[in-house]
């Protein structure tokens, strides 16, 4: 498979440049997938529908709808999707040593399954410990009985 490494830049009115990082096999379909979900997300939140998911790509366009730079960083010949996803987070973690960008990619692209694990473990035992999730729960359950 083909695949490139892409970032999506820009800079919002104090002049802190904002940059998103991600990888794809068709960067012009990825754009488009990025938009479609962005405009979808906005009519979701003016429709009061909080459930949906805020991608991080959409810092971008929160800022900046039109105005935002792309540019492809490294392309890839014969690499496989898991290979990929490592090369992303080396670049993630590339420019948020970089002090001249703020990074909106809030996860790595790829966890090794056992840390995954672990981590959400860890992260369910630290949620189930907080009073306000415990309430949260019952109430879903509550509803899910009805």
């Amino acid at each position: 498979m083909e695949g490139l490494i892409y970032k999506l830049t820009t800079r919002d009115e104090n002049n802190t440049k904002y940059i998103y990082i991600g990888s794809c096999k068709d960067l012009s379909e990825r754009i488009k997938e990025h938009k479609k979900r962005y405009k979808t997300y906005l009519k979701k939140i003016l429709n009061g529908d909080i459930k949906f998911s805020y991608y991080h790509a959409f810092k971008i366009f929160d800022i900046s709808q039109h105005d935002f730079k792309i540019k492809i960083i490294k392309s890839y010949e014969n690499i496989t999707t898991q290979n990929l996803r490592i090369k992303e987070n080396f670049y993630i973690n590339k420019y948020k040593e970089n002090i001249l960008y703020k990074v909106v990619n809030k996860y790595q692209a790829f966890e090794n399954p056992n840390e995954r694990r672990l981590k959400n473990k860890l992260n369910m035992r630290a949620k189930r410990a907080d009073p306000i999730f415990k309430e949260i729960e019952i109430t879903r359950r509550r509803e899910l009985k009805k």
